[in-house]
């Protein structure tokens, strides 16, 4: 919204217009922190979500690993499938 100036014709005025124009700085301000907090927030959750994704990838790998064994037990092979069921 451009200012209009020529409005601005005594001290009460120029004040009345100073005080939205540093009010709507504030409200600029704490959108981007807001921004900023939203996009550190989405970050931590990428993390999170691909740290749970590494442990699963890593139990699957173990899994496979040991059933690949010819030396395992019965009990051991029906075990480590039913981890590459879930």
């Amino acid at each position: 919204m451009p200012l209009v100036y020529s409005s601005l014709t005594d001290r009460a005025l120029c004040d009345a217009a100073t005080d939205e124009i540093d009010f709507e700085l504030l409200t600029y301000s704490a959108r981007d922190v807001n921004s900023d907090l939203d996009d550190k927030r989405a970050e931590r959750l990428q993390n999170s979500a691909t740290a749970q994704l590494a442990t699963v990838e890593a139990r699957l790998a173990s899994a496979e690993a040991i059933l690949a064994l010819p030396s395992i037990t019965a009990d051991e092979r029906e075990k480590h499938e039913n981890e590459l069921s879930l």
